[in-house]
């Protein structure tokens, strides 16, 4: 009896796990300046590291896939390699396909009181008012 509850629980957890959709947004690294780090983060404020085994030199293309149910606004974090950090706020990954970092990038090079205590300029996704 224990042996049938586990097993119908662990088959109700892989079910809820494969309900996930999958979103799938580009990253377009046009920016001068290569991107050594990738963060998403999500609305409960736990950020995950996307792996990369080299940097993401500019002009260079990477696709993320990002799942969880319900959850299409997403913050961004993007490290260059000239130390210039980005937040991108509010990324709406259920909508939003692609993401160019030129005129984010060029915004923080603008904008230096923008960056908060963290290192990050925070700035709204492009095209989004932040709600």
């Amino acid at each position: 009896m224990r042996h049938m509850i586990a097993v119908l629980l662990l088959l109700a957890a892989r079910i809820a796990t494969a309900a996930q959709p999958t979103h799938y947004v580009s990253i377009v690294n046009n920016a001068s300046a290569d991107i050594e780090s990738i963060e998403l983060v999500s609305t409960d404020g736990h950020a995950s590291t996307i792996a990369r085994h080299d940097r993401l030199r500019g002009g260079d293309v990477t696709m993320l896939g990002i799942s969880g149910a319900g959850e299409c606004r997403r913050d961004l974090r993007l490290a260059f390699a000239d130390d210039r950090r980005v937040i991108v706020r509010n990324l709406d990954v259920c909508r939003d396909r692609q993401l160019h970092t030129r005129e984010l990038y060029m915004t923080v090079l603008r904008a230096r009181d923008a960056v908060d205590r963290s290192g990050y300029a925070a700035l709204a996704a492009p095209g989004n008012d932040g709600h």
